[in-house]
């Protein structure tokens, strides 16, 4: 598969792991569950491994494929990766040490910027003070409904350089959204032939939400049954593009001293007085 993405909010996917476990109503269209049932059928190796099939599918079991780890030392031109297209790195079945390592390839490749989003958010606020977290990785929880209002309290517990939440596929509507600490919001419905109806005020909710904040917290909103729905809610002075707002993160953190780390994960370890993540 190739690493760039149609998503709209980044420019590549990279794929560590793969796999997933459903865990709440935001999982029932799951994209990536129906993607790899087809890679299964065409042969493609990262998916050859079943899910449990009440909670999974064909092609779709947790694994780790320590061989993609390498993979982002061989971009040559900077660019925004979401880890984990196909996975969740905080899924219970991806070891501790496994998410270091992901951690480290980050590390050792600051002319990118990662994003890294999940539902696990329990998982993610136990495990953040055991992990090093680069300056180009940015945290994300998913906040499909009021039900899960709770993951943004876990993530502001993260100590990562920006937080984010996906609001899709926005399921309802998310009364007492706190963001506090939080820098950008997405807010989208489902498509596909399945997709769950989009009410335009769940949206209005969110931009409100957004808008008391100090300048205004980014919002990128978009739903393909609502023509013209980003152009409404964007909040007024930021209607600034997602990749516009990774530029200027980028440039900010390129512009401060770059600790030397090790240019590969399985180099030898750097000589005293180096940084090792």
């Amino acid at each position: 598969m190739s690493d760039r993405s149609a998503i709209e909010w980044t420019e590549a996917t990279w794929n560590p792991t793969t796999g997933c476990d459903r865990v709440s109503a935001g999982c029932d269209n799951c994209y990536a569950l129906a993607l790899a049932k087809r890679l299964k059928a065409m042969g493609a190796s990262k998916y050859q491994n079943d899910g449990d099939p009440r909670t999974s599918g064909p092609g779709f079991d947790v694994t780790l494929h320590p061989d993609a780890l390498d993979t982002p030392y061989g971009w040559k031109s900077p660019r925004v990766v979401f880890v984990n297209s196909m996975s969740d790195l905080f899924h219970a079945r991806v070891p501790l040490a496994f998410v270091r390592q992901v951690f480290e390839v980050i590390a050792d490749t600051p002319q990118h910027t990662y994003q890294v989003l999940t539902k696990r958010a329990r998982r993610l606020r136990q495990l953040a003070p055991k992990l090093q977290w680069p300056e180009n990785l940015w945290m994300g929880v998913s906040v499909e409904s009021e039900a899960e209002l709770a993951r943004v309290d876990d993530l502001r517990q993260v100590p990562s350089a920006v937080r984010f939440l996906s609001c899709e596929p926005l399921l309802g509507p998310l009364p007492g959204l706190e963001l506090d600490g939080i820098h950008w919001v997405i807010a989208g419905g489902e498509s596909g032939p399945r997709h769950r109806p989009l009410d335009e005020g769940w949206v209005t909710g969110i931009r409100d939400a957004c808008q008391p904040a100090l300048a205004g917290i980014p919002v990128q909103v978009d739903d393909p049954a609502i023509p013209g729905l980003r152009a409404r809610h964007a909040p007024k002075g930021r209607q600034i593009p997602p990749q516009q707002l990774m530029l200027e993160h980028r440039r900010q953190r390129l512009a401060l001293p770059v600790v030397p780390t090790r240019t590969r994960r399985h180099d030898p370890p750097p000589s005293q007085g180096q940084y090792t993540p």
